[in-house]
């Protein structure tokens, strides 16, 4: 017999990957500290989100810019879309493209032709 660990938070169990382009609604969140040796100290989420297409689910997650964006919103969170690239998963909408980038620091440091 295995005994099933409790969690405040109901849903189907899910990865944050497996979430990438579906819009959701994050409902609860909790900050916890890794206790894993990989990963000893690091912050990551529990987060509980109704998720288009998929209903209630929870997750978890430890991305960086995830966990930077979860710690700023407010609750309820609505159209949420978690994205991935190079850096990452990232919520939509909340990081800047390369491109979008360069024309920041461009601007910043006043070039206006290169």
């Amino acid at each position: 017999m295995s005994a099933k660990k409790s969690t405040r938070f109901a849903g189907y169990p899910r990865k944050a990957d497996m979430l990438i382009g579906k819009r959701q609604t994050i409902v609860d969140t909790r900050e916890r500290v890794s206790t894993q040796k990989d990963t000893l100290g690091e912050a990551y989420f529990d987060v509980q989100a109704i998720v288009e297409g998929e209903g209630l689910v929870r997750y978890n997650t430890g991305a960086r810019l995830l966990v930077e964006e979860l710690r700023t919103h407010e609750l309820p969170w609505r159209d949420a879309v978690i994205e991935k690239d190079w850096r990452g998963l990232y919520f939509q909408g909340t990081v800047y493209t390369v491109e979008e980038e360069e024309a920041l620091i461009r601007q910043k440091i006043g070039l206006t032709e290169y």
